[in-house]
């Protein structure tokens, strides 16, 4: 939708003045809104959570369903379409980072691969083999470890669900693939997954650094390490781990986040993560 642009109007900047405060209070009113696609776990973890609770008539189907959409929970269609659903969602994103690193990291391979047999510099040799050979390291575990969240979309279009022993035999297939993508998330996210790679380059740009005094290169290596890790750990999408957490009960966050460290000699900020 295009945006019509703003232009100054006295009057309706006196307006606005009038109707903010009732707009502020008819907002602070106003329940938070809940996403569609999430409405209904939701509705069914907070009725299931609450004492003596009874199904009552109602014309919302949401409000009937009094189990959490667990594997505790014998609606095997409610389980396939959440689970199969996350996992269609999410593929693209899973393939896209999958093919972008695979390339950058083939490009780096490459590229540092190169730059070795043809410099003549000491420094600079040991510091493209070493990070030629992180990129290949890189490059093959985007290759051969498993994520079945890549193709979960192509993979669970093929099976069938026409009856209910097909439907459970999809449901197991879909469950597996949820918690290995989980788990190929939970590796890339791991804080070792950048803290390993950059304690290798670092240690690799100082070691050059203080046998050739080749401070420019070893600098360039430690700021270019460094950016890459991170990037190859940022941009890694979570929404599978996220929808696996939800689908055991747990809480979906996994970003890492400051929090407070309190220690009889330290205080300060620390990164914490619930993973």
């Amino acid at each position: 939708m295009v945006q019509p642009k703003l232009r100054p109007v006295p009057a309706a900047v006196c307006l606005s003045l009038v109707l903010a405060p009732g707009l502020a209070r008819a907002q602070a009113a106003a329940p938070r809104a809940v996403p569609a696609e999430n409405l209904h776990i939701h509705v069914q973890n907070a009725a299931s959570s609450i004492p003596g609770l009874r199904r009552v008539s109602t014309s919302s189907k949401l409000l009937e369903a009094t189990r959490p959409l667990t594997p505790a929970n014998p609606d095997t269609s409610a389980r396939l379409a959440y689970v199969s659903g996350e996992l269609t969602r999410n593929a693209g994103a899973e393939r896209l980072w999958w093919y972008g690193w695979i390339g950058g990291f083939a490009a780096l391979s490459v590229g540092q691969g190169y730059f070795f047999f043809t410099r003549d510099d000491p420094a600079e040799r040991i510091l493209n083999a070493v990070g030629g050979g992180m990129s290949l390291i890189g490059l093959a575990g985007l290759l051969v470890l498993p994520n079945d969240g890549r193709f979960a979309d192509e993979d669970l279009a093929d099976l069938p669900e026409g009856s209910a022993e097909e439907r459970s035999a999809k449901l197991a297939r879909a469950e597996s693939m949820l918690g290995n993508a989980a788990e190929a998330t939970r590796r890339k996210r791991n804080a070792l997954a950048v803290v390993g790679p950059v304690l290798v380059s670092f240690g690799t740009a100082a070691y050059v650094w203080a046998k050739y005094d080749a401070a420019v290169p070893a600098l360039r290596t430690m700021v270019g390490a460094l950016a890459i890790n991170v990037a190859h750990w940022w941009t890694r999408p979570t929404a599978n781990a996220e929808a696996a957490r939800r689908y055991r009960g747990q809480s979906a966050e996994l970003d890492w986040r400051l929090t407070p460290w309190i220690s009889p000699r330290i205080v300060g900020l620390g990164l914490g993560t619930p993973f």
